[in-house]
């Protein structure tokens, strides 16, 4: 009979088709688009939430649902429903969004109908069309930010040049930058029929401006607030506090600072010690005297498995790229999104596991290994650890050489499991 020891990779790909299988699910609950140019007309209605993915996206019907959209460019002037979710280079959204919208982009213009809820925007340019509703509040954070509409809610923008007008209910709370020296970096926004409006450095408060609450702003400079604004609240301008760095203590070779760096590496290394003795005993008994009597074919080895690691970053990411551009010839959207983002995450535990295993467990079992000869069983692990890690924390603590004794000690503590496994029915314990 065939067993799954036929295939030891069996559970690994089961696990990844059944993760991608749950990927596909959305699709069975929205209308997606992956055309290069996406046109929802007028007279259409879609009935579900909507994940288009192109390089331009025209939404003019109605839409019963989401809109997730991730493209160049995103212009909708239809009804919403429900949220926008967006990421693109020009987002221009004079229709009606009856949620919330976030979205994130270069350039970002919402005008026209309006927003029922919340407005939270994200680019180089973000404005807010004069007298468009905004239900709740404005969230932005940007280079410019022009917000003109008539917000139910709160403002709040980070910006390095903000223009105010129009009407707000809640609070205004602002923060700018300092006026930059050389071009703006507006000058390298895309080209398109959506005008960039132009804002000064700064604060700027209309002579239209009706603030209900409060306008705090955190600025170099004083604002430039009209005579015709009409603030209800308290204005309050708050200077940026001057940030003063720490200064840090010189660690040369024998400082007080080089000592306490040692002494906490070494403190670290050896609790790190004690607890992988103390739950794998054997196991590092077992690797320490294969360190003792191969170094030099551990050293090599670990050579070979760096390499080798290196490949399978690289490889896993080539594939993870070559099956998300296959679903997506396939126009499985969702699936080459998820292909492409499980290679990534592989790619993420590798580096996190190697990190971890140099870091913590190479400064231990190296070492420990170099001197296990002293180690005559039961507890006597104990000796060989703390001579061993002192050492170790001595020898790379030293300049020019330590960083070169740290590459060799963690290329053998790589080997030293090639060299196990080529001899794992063989090898004695140290």
């Amino acid at each position: 009979m065939m067993g799954w020891k036929r295939f030891p990779w069996g559970g690994t790909v089961l696990v990844l088709l059944f993760l991608l299988f749950l990927a596909a699910l959305p699709l069975y609950a929205a209308t997606v688009y992956g055309e290069d140019q996406v046109v929802i007309g007028p007279d259409e209605v879609v009935p579900d939430d909507v994940y288009v993915f192109g390089s331009s996206v025209l939404i003019q019907g109605r839409v019963e649902g989401d809109v997730y959209a991730f493209s160049r460019k995103l212009r909708i002037e239809g009804e919403v429903t429900g949220d926008v979710v967006a990421a693109a280079q020009i987002i221009d959204i004079t229709g009606r969004v009856e949620d919330d919208v976030r979205v994130a982009g270069a350039v970002i213009r919402v005008a026209g109908a309006g927003v029922g809820d919340d407005l939270l925007a994200a680019g180089a340019s973000v404005e807010v069309g004069r007298d468009t509703p905004i239900g709740g509040d404005v969230i932005a954070a940007a280079y410019q930010v022009l917000c003109a509409g008539d917000v139910q809610g709160n403002v709040n923008i980070g910006a390095n040049a903000v223009e105010l007008h129009g009407s707000i209910q809640g609070d205004a709370r602002i923060a700018t930058g300092e006026k930059q020296q050389g071009p703006s970096p507006l000058v390298f926004l895309p080209s398109d029929d959506v005008g960039v409006p132009r804002v000064q450095p700064g604060l700027t408060v209309g002579e239209d401006v009706r603030i209900r609450g409060n306008l705090t702003y955190h600025s170099v400079q004083p604002a430039r607030i009209a005579a015709g604004a009409q603030i209800q609240g308290e204005v309050q301008h708050i200077l940026p506090q001057p940030t003063r760095r720490p200064e840090r203590e010189e660690r040369r070779f024998g400082s007080p600072a080089w000592v306490r760096e040692q002494v906490r590496r070494y403190v670290s290394f050896l609790f790190v010690g004690v607890l992988l003795f103390l739950l794998f005993p054997q196991g590092m008994r077992r690797l320490g005297g294969i360190l003792r009597r191969r170094p030099a074919s551990a050293l090599g080895w670990g050579v070979v498995l760096f390499l080798g690691l290196l490949a399978v970053l690289f490889g896993l990411l080539f594939v993870a790229v070559l099956l998300a551009l296959l679903f997506k010839v396939l126009t499985l959207h969702l699936l080459s999104t998820w292909s492409f983002l499980l290679g990534v995450f592989g790619d993420m535990l590798l580096i996190v596991g190697y990190y971890v295993y140099v870091t913590f467990v190479v400064p231990v079992l190296v070492p420990y290994g170099v001197l296990s000869r002293l180690d005559r069983g039961g507890f006597w692990w104990v000796i060989p650890l703390v001579v061993g890690v002192f050492l170790y924390v001595l020898l790379t603590g030293l300049p020019y050489v330590g960083w070169l004794l740290n590459v060799l000690f963690i290329l053998a503590g790589l080997g030293v499991w090639v060299v196990w496994w080529r001899r794992r029915n063989d090898e004695p314990n140290a």
